[in-house]
């Protein structure tokens, strides 16, 4: 069967062999006629179910409006039970959270009180339990914090004595022109081991005590209190600083159950000439910075440490100290401080940093050795204590000897007896005391005889290097500097009358200078000696 176009229609031909007869069977039909059965069916089919669908939207639409309103019934009845549901796991909830913040604004006497018979209830239960360990723990931390502050409050107390009773180096001894003194001590934690001490044996003698206690903190700061009192009033008290020491060390030995020393640096300066006896009992070695720019460590030891056993005898060393030289003296603090990996300040490094310091002021010596050592140490917590003492030695002390009284020119024989014995004592050279004497005589003699004044005063400074003698009065100005020079080569009675006594004391002496101040004469001469 074939589909064809036949006289312009399409047409359906079915055709079948007749073998038979050798012919062949054929039947035509229009396409129209054909399907016409199948389009009217098709016809009926879509009218059918365009019927069905109807019916099917129909009923789609009451099964939505049944299933909406069975949903918003559903809804209903579980908003009313999630409601009654969420009030009975909220209420304890909401309950215990006002609750709690009681306890938690600081009302821990407060205790929860939920009975809900579940989780809630055994919530807050252990809430109370918390808030019984939290007001017991506040109770003994409170304890702890008020025993740790009466601790510390102790501690700072006991600092402040400590510090109290180490001499202030910046207004003691002003009275003294021979040497500059400057100190520090910086303790690691709030108490320290180490301490400095200086002090007047008599006019003339200047004691100086650096020391580092072993241990730190309040046990070392009260042996250091027992080591200080003893080492000053046994250097003070003996002639010797070896026989100080040897007492020292038997005193701190004595009953020392915890087996505590102290390392002890100790000298006595003479401030007539500079000469620094000293004792090293195992404590760094000290350095003296010369005027010239040069520094040198005292290498000597004099002995073992203090307390560290019985019996022990200890040697003294001495050094000169020149006019200007410095001497500077720390504890181990300085040279063992540590950077941040560890390694040590040292010997050489402070030695270098003396070397570089372009001032011998003993302050601005110690600031500058402090502010390097914390650059050193950068971020590295301080690991002992540190003390400085650092002195300046000015020259030879200025050995004074006053004569006042009117003047009176029978009074001169006295003058003289006194000026001589004066200078004999400070082993000026008879030479030296011939012309002196002459020099006193002539300005007394005048004084007595011109200056119409009711006081005078004669004053004598002699060190190492001069001798000098200063006449003061309160009488008629008069500068016997400004009288003309006499003409000596003349007779004597054709010279005019005068000037010849101040003359020769211009002559004889290195120096003379006058001036008139605060109503006074003052004439002062000077010898330099030999």
């Amino acid at each position: 069967m074939e589909r064809i176009t036949l006289d312009g229609r399409e047409v359906y031909i079915a055709y079948a062999p007749l073998p038979t007869m050798g012919w062949s069977f054929a039947t035509v039909m229009a396409v129209e006629d054909v399907i016409a059965p199948a389009l009217k069916t098709q016809e009926h089919i879509l009218a059918m179910t365009q019927d069905t669908a109807r019916q099917q939207d129909t009923a789609i639409r009451q099964a939505i409006r049944l299933l909406a309103v069975m949903v918003l019934m559903v809804m209903v009845l579980l908003g009313f039970a999630g409601l009654a549901m969420t009030r009975r796991f909220t209420t304890p909830i909401l309950t215990l959270t006002k609750e709690v913040k009681k306890i938690g604004a600081g009302n821990f006497d407060y205790r929860t009180k939920i009975a809900s018979g579940d989780e809630i209830e055994e919530l807050g239960a252990a809430f109370n339990t918390m808030a019984d360990k939290v007001q017991r723990y506040i109770g003994e931390f409170a304890a702890a914090t008020a025993e740790k502050e009466r601790i510390r409050t102790e501690l700072t107390v006991a600092a402040h004595l400590q510090s109290d009773m180490l001499p202030v180096a910046k207004d003691a001894f002003t009275q003294y022109d021979a040497f500059t003194l400057a100190a520090v001590m910086r303790p690691a934690k709030e108490m320290g081991g180490d301490f400095y001490d200086f002090f007047m044996t008599d006019e003339e003698h200047l004691a100086l005590v650096v020391a580092d206690v072993s241990g730190k903190g309040a046990p070392a700061a009260l042996f250091m209190v027992i080591a200080k009192a003893l080492l000053q009033s046994n250097i003070k008290r003996e002639k010797s600083l070896e026989r100080a020491f040897e007492i020292t060390n038997e005193n701190l030995c004595a009953n020392n159950k915890n087996g505590m020393f102290v390392t002890v640096w100790a000298g006595v300066l003479d401030l007539s000439d500079g000469t620094l006896t000293y004792i090293n009992a195992g404590h760094c070695h000290p350095l003296v910075k010369g005027r010239d720019g040069s520094v040198m460590y005292l290498t000597q030891l004099g002995g073992f440490v203090l307390a560290g056993a019985e019996g022990m005898k200890y040697r003294q060393s001495v050094v000169r100290l020149r006019t200007g030289d410095v001497l500077f003296q720390c504890s181990d603090g300085v040279t063992e401080a540590n950077d941040c990996d560890g390694a040590l300040y040292g010997e050489e490094r402070l030695k270098r940093i003396l070397e570089l310091l372009g001032t011998n002021e003993p302050q601005e010596v110690i600031d500058a050795i402090w502010n390097d050592v914390c650059t050193y140490e950068g971020i590295a917590e301080q690991f002992d204590d540190i003390t400085m003492l650092a002195l300046r030695f000015n020259g030879a002390v200025d050995k004074k000897q006053t004569w006042c009284g009117a003047p009176r020119i029978e009074r001169m024989p006295d003058v003289i007896k006194f000026m001589d014995e004066m200078l004999k004592q400070e082993t000026v050279s008879q030479s030296e005391r011939a012309k002196l004497l002459v020099a006193v005589d002539e300005i007394y003699s005048n004084i007595c005889r011109y200056s119409r004044a009711a006081e005078a005063d004669i004053e004598c400074i002699a060190d190492e290097t001069y001798v000098q003698i200063r006449f003061e009065d309160n009488g008629t100005p008069f500068n016997p500097l400004e009288k003309a020079a006499p003409d000596i080569t003349l007779d004597a009675c054709a010279r005019e009358a005068g000037g010849l006594g101040i003359y020769m004391v211009r002559t004889m002496m290195d120096d003379v200078e006058y001036e008139y101040a605060e109503g006074k004469n003052r004439l002062t001469i000077r010898l330099l000696r030999a």
